[in-house]
């Protein structure tokens, strides 16, 4: 049956751009003068991003750290524009393709990497994305990012599920790749044309 399945969709860059787009990449260097190389080739960034998506550092400490260890020399009241940034621009298509997927009955979850303060910044800036999802799965509850192992067999035993049933919709290679090792069925995220070509060539619509 079709509705045994769960669809897995990720927030940030699949229904909607995250801070790391290049619209949002853009807005950082007009606010701050940060271009995104500054950041986005940043180890020590990274390393903090991983931290604050596991729950270990709030999302504040991430660019607080960040930036006094960069020596950017912006104000501190930038770090709450920043998180404020986080999710801004829905992409086109995606919330058709949910609610598409709703009507036929599929359970739909959420399962992102983020950071408490971005996701509470999200829940009350744009509701209409949780309005299709039956529940929410969050790195930085968990206490793992979706790319390290263990993810993926602790998500499919808390909701009690077959990881052949179990479908991720998501960006990032490493997370199709752990996810498939898991077990699950995965579609890598381009656009919602193409992801919706591959869930007609799967049979899910």
């Amino acid at each position: 049956m079709k509705n045994d399945r769960i669809i897995a969709v990720d927030i940030l860059d699949v229904i909607a751009y995250g801070i790391w787009s290049k619209n949002m990449s853009n807005l950082v260097e007009e606010k701050f003068g940060i271009s995104a190389a500054e950041y986005s080739n940043n180890e020590y960034f990274h390393s903090m991003v991983e931290k604050a998506c596991c729950g270990e550092i709030s999302g504040r400490d991430l660019w607080v750290r960040t930036i006094e260890q960069a020596g950017w020399g912006v104000q501190e009241w930038c770090f709450f524009v920043l998180e404020d940034m986080v999710l801004e621009t829905p992409i086109q298509g995606t919330r058709e393709l949910i609610y598409e997927l709703r009507r036929k009955g599929y359970r739909m979850i959420i399962v992102s990497d983020i950071w408490n303060a971005a996701f509470m910044h999200i829940k009350l800036k744009h509701s209409w994305i949780f309005q299709a999802f039956d529940r929410i799965y969050l790195s930085f509850q968990i206490g793992r990012l979706k790319s390290q192992y263990g993810f993926f067999e602790l998500l499919t035993s808390t909701i009690d599920i077959a990881p052949s049933n179990l479908l991720l919709i998501d960006n990032h290679a490493k997370n199709i790749k752990n996810a498939r090792s898991a077990g699950c069925n995965t579609i890598q995220f381009e656009d919602a044309i193409q992801t919706r070509k591959a869930l007609v060539d799967m049979g899910v619509l």
